[in-house]
């Protein structure tokens, strides 16, 4: 019996241990990588390698995770990943020790168990990077299918010369879309049997084909540069597209779902489908949610939903429409959502949005200019007031001041009843004063201030914002008039600032141009 007793007590430590310790291990449970760069061709030094991931597939308003390692003088690095128990994609960067030039950049795909040892060579036209390890064979399929796509499909379809896609005639057309299509088959074909031959697993093998020379993509976006160029000829361009759109495209299953690349390709093919369906350049809004809320379901349809409403799709894809309409979709779209991080996005999305409607009042906030002093925005009532937020580096704020620059401001700079309120966000003082004297992101006309600390300054907190170029236009009684959508024209901007210039109050100076108010 005694003998009985103890089997059965040290059956249940057995059991204890092997769910309780087994399931503190797995918490624990790291992704190994250990590595080696050498650098024979180029003497550019480096120091670290910098490497980012997600905890919920790419997702842009969750924010990445950011980890940074050191290569010490012998090339040598390591690190550790968290297991997520799923494939997750991570991005490696090695820059400059200067930061000044990215040296090397790749995108993997994570699973479970990875041990890998990586050899990264650099050179002066080409990289080679190696692999060994657990999960390697993953690592090395992904760095063939990416150099198949990039050079020698890259190279031969050169010799297509798609270019803009423009062409002379119908035969030219149909000539340049079948050549297209026979170069596309060739390498897809060659990239599904790589993929089919592999030992990965079933949903690796579809990750990698959805994420990882992405031919279809490729297709789509040439046959809307002929869409675009050749208003004569859109029957026969939505002819061919739909002659092979089936042949090209993966059709979204739940594993595609972490596969952020492949979703934005899906919100712009649904884009051009609803063009070719009207037979027009621009689409209702309303009608291209729909098509993501009727055409998707399940994690697919949250994610797509989710990436539309933070998408980087340009307003001018779309007719012109109200900002009720928007707001009811959004509305809506926070009732249909799921996935719980999608749904608090949006909700908080709604919630920004209302913050800068039409006659709004600013908040009230304080920043600080070059030679410490103090500037608030209420000091600044009276003028309208343009607030454009900007780091160095930021290329899509280099991007904005360069067209503002040309197409607005120079109908402005006399203008005394306007203003740029230039808002940095570096912390260091000297990346500030590199961005004002290299005058790619502002100009010494306007009023430059910095928040100092930019995820802490009551700005940046209220209106939560994440990235740059980030606009607000203001009238002199501190009320918002206007927040441009992505990608809206220079011309739109314009407009508004001299619909609200024509409903101030004018001060009167001398050499003022009243041209400017007509």
């Amino acid at each position: 019996m005694c003998n009985y007793i103890t089997n059965i007590k040290s059956l249940i430590i057995l059991l204890l241990i092997s769910n309780g310790l087994f399931a503190a291990k797995n918490s624990e449970q790291k992704i190994q990588f250990q590595g080696k760069v050498t650098s024979s061709e180029t003497t550019e030094s480096f120091s670290k390698l910098i490497i980012r991931y997600s905890i919920n597939d790419q997702f842009i308003p969750s924010g990445y995770q950011h980890l940074d390692t050191k290569i010490d003088s012998n090339g040598v690095f390591e690190f550790s990943l968290p297991d997520l128990d799923k494939p997750f994609r991570i991005v490696l960067v090695i820059y400059s020790t200067d930061k000044t030039k990215k040296l090397w950049s790749k995108i993997y795909y994570l699973e479970p168990n990875d041990h890998i040892n990586i050899r990264i060579a650099l050179g002066k036209q080409t990289d080679t990077t190696t692999f060994l390890g657990k999960g390697a064979e993953k690592y090395k399929l992904i760095e063939e299918l990416e150099n198949q796509f990039w050079n020698s499909y890259s190279q031969e379809l050169k010799s297509l010369r798609t270019g803009s896609g423009m062409v002379t005639d119908s035969i030219e057309l149909n000539s340049k879309m079948a050549n297209l299509a026979d170069l596309i088959i060739k390498y897809q074909t060659k990239k599904e049997e790589l993929i089919k031959i592999s030992n990965l697993s079933t949903d690796m093998k579809k990750i990698l084909n959805y994420d990882y020379a992405r031919y279809f993509d490729d297709w789509r976006f040439r046959i809307s540069l002929f869409y675009a160029a050749n208003p004569t000829y859109r029957k026969q361009i939505i002819k061919n597209y739909m002659k092979y759109k089936d042949t090209f495209f993966s059709k979204p299953d739940e594993i595609s779902s972490v596969c952020s690349f492949y979703l934005s390709g899906l919100l712009f093919k649904n884009m051009l489908e609803l063009q070719m369906n009207d037979k027009a350049s621009r689409i209702s809004l309303k009608d291209y949610y729909n098509t993501l809320k009727i055409g998707y379901s399940n994690t697919v349809r949250d994610k797509l939903i989710g990436n539309f409403v933070f998408s980087t799709i340009v307003a001018e894809n779309f007719e012109p429409y109200p900002v009720t309409l928007r707001d009811s979709i959004y509305s809506d779209a926070s009732k249909l959502v799921k996935l719980p991080y999608i749904k608090e996005a949006i909700d908080n999305r709604i919630l920004e949005l209302s913050k800068v409607a039409p006659n709004m009042k600013v908040i009230e906030s304080e920043f600080t200019a070059f030679d410490g002093k103090k500037i608030t925005l209420s000091s600044l009532k009276g003028k309208i007031l343009l607030i454009d937020v900007w780091f160095n580096g930021c290329f899509g704020c280099a991007s904005f001041h360069q067209a503002f620059e040309k197409d607005i401001f120079p109908q402005l700079k006399d203008n005394k009843n306007f203003n740029v309120l230039s808002i940095n966000l570096d912390k260091d003082p000297t990346r500030w004063e590199q961005g004002i004297e290299s005058k790619l992101y502002t100009s010494e006309k306007y009023i430059n201030v910095t928040t100092g600390d930019w995820f802490n300054h009551p700005f940046m907190k209220y209106y939560n914002v994440k990235g740059a170029p980030y606009l607000m236009l203001i009238d002199g009684e501190g009320k918002i008039i206007y927040q441009p959508k992505n990608g809206t024209s220079t011309q739109e901007l314009r407009k508004k600032i001299f619909e609200a210039l024509n409903k101030t109050p004018r001060l009167t100076y001398v050499g003022e141009n009243t041209s400017l108010f007509k």
